[in-house]
C-alpha cells in the first residue's frame, strides 16, 4: 500500500531533480495501471505543463518517433528494452528539437547500448537510468549517464533521490564497506506501508532502518 504522502514526496524528488516546469510536455508511454504512469503524467500536470497520452494500445517504434516529434515532447520515459530497439533507427535531431530528457528503466542498461546512444545523433539528450521496486514508490535511484558508463557491462543505478537513503547490507545486517557485496536496502518516507493483507511478508521485507 503506497500512501499519498509517499507519492507526493516522490513527485517532489522528480520535480527537483529534473526541473520540470509549465513549459514541459511529458510522454505517457506505459499502461495506465502501472505505477510508472504516475511519474509520466503528474510532474508536468502539477507544474501546469502537458502530457501526451498514449491511449489504450502500445505504440510501435515509428509511432513513438512520430508522436515525440509532432507533439513537441520534452521529457520521455521509455522501458530499457524498448529504448534499445528505438535507438537502432532513431529519428533526426531536428525532428526532436524539443526533447531534452529521456529516462529508461525496468531492467539493466547495457553499457554497449549506451555506447551506441552516445555515438548516435541524439547523444545531446540527457539520458538517465532509473531503478526502483514498486515498494519504494515508482523509482528510488537514478544515474545521469556519461561517457565512462559505456565501459561498464551494466550501467550503474547511481544515487538515491533526495528523500531516500540506500544501504548495502551484508549477511549479518551490517553496512558493507565500499566495494563490498550485500543486499541493497532502501529507506525513507516514500516506502510503502506494507503488503495489503500479507502481514507476515510485510514483517519479513520491511525492517527497521539501521
Amino acid at each position: 500500500a503506497i500512501s499519498q504522502r509517499a507519492l507526493s514526496l516522490h513527485l517532489d524528488d522528480f520535480l527537483q531533480t529534473y526541473g520540470i516546469s509549465a513549459q514541459d510536455k511529458q510522454l505517457q508511454s506505459s499502461t495506465i495501471n502501472f505505477d510508472v504512469a504516475l511519474h509520466e503524467m503528474l510532474p508536468a500536470l502539477i507544474q501546469g505543463g502537458q502530457v501526451e497520452m498514449r491511449g489504450a494500445q502500445p505504440w510501435d517504434l515509428e509511432t513513438t518517433s512520430r508522436q515525440l516529434a509532432q507533439e513537441g515532447v520534452t521529457f520521455s520515459r521509455l522501458a530499457t528494452a524498448y529504448w534499445q530497439q528505438w535507438l537502432r533507427n532513431p529519428p533526426s535531431p531536428a525532428s526532436l528539437a524539443a526533447l531534452r530528457q529521456i529516462t529508461v528503466g525496468g531492467e539493466g542498461l547495457p553499457g554497449d547500448a549506451l555506447r551506441q546512444w552516445r555515438a548516435g545523433p541524439l547523444q545531446h539528450i540527457r539520458l538517465d537510468n532509473l531503478y526502483g521496486p514498486t515498494e519504494t514508490t515508482v523509482a528510488c535511484m537514478y544515474r545521469q549517464t556519461c561517457a565512462a558508463d559505456t565501459e561498464q557491462a551494466i550501467v550503474s543505478i547511481g544515487q538515491a533521490y533526495p528523500s531516500r537513503s540506500v544501504y548495502v547490507m551484508d549477511a549479518e545486517g551490517n553496512e558493507a564497506p565500499d566495494g563490498g557485496l550485500g543486499e541493497l536496502c532502501i529507506a525513507g518516507d516514500t516506502l510503502a506501508r506494507g503488503y495489503l493483507g500479507r502481514a507476515a511478508l510485510t514483517a519479513e521485507k520491511f525492517i527497521p532502518d539501521p
